[in-house]
């Protein structure tokens, strides 16, 4: 799908895999998989284009959450919901990489 990363527009690649993690861990295997954690803007182009593709379950983004370091974004793969939850905590992970649009 197509999403918005650095107010520039990008093709968004899901990427195969998917495990369950805490928040910086997470990022790392993302990484290491050739990509990120998808953003808060990804995650419901995901949701709307690629929802067979996930588990019914939290996914983390790659956001942290403004004024608490001890928390990041996820989203829900149920009903698209995003909320922000403790980075220590295990919730699943979907590496995606952003291909820049000319």
């Amino acid at each position: 799908g197509l999403s918005i990363a650095d107010n520039r527009p990008v093709a968004l690649v899901l990427l195969p895999g998917d495990e369950k993690l805490p928040w910086d861990a997470a990022r790392a295997w993302a990484g290491k998989q050739g990509g990120e954690l998808p953003s808060r803007i990804d995650a419901p182009v995901l949701f709307q284009k690629a929802q067979s593709e996930f588990k019914r379950d939290w996914y983390w983004t790659c956001q942290p959450c403004a004024g608490d370091e001890s928390y990041a974004w996820y989203h829900g793969f149920s009903y698209g919901t995003q909320f922000s939850y403790l980075k220590d905590s295990e919730l699943r992970a979907r590496p995606v990489r952003r291909l820049p649009l000319a």
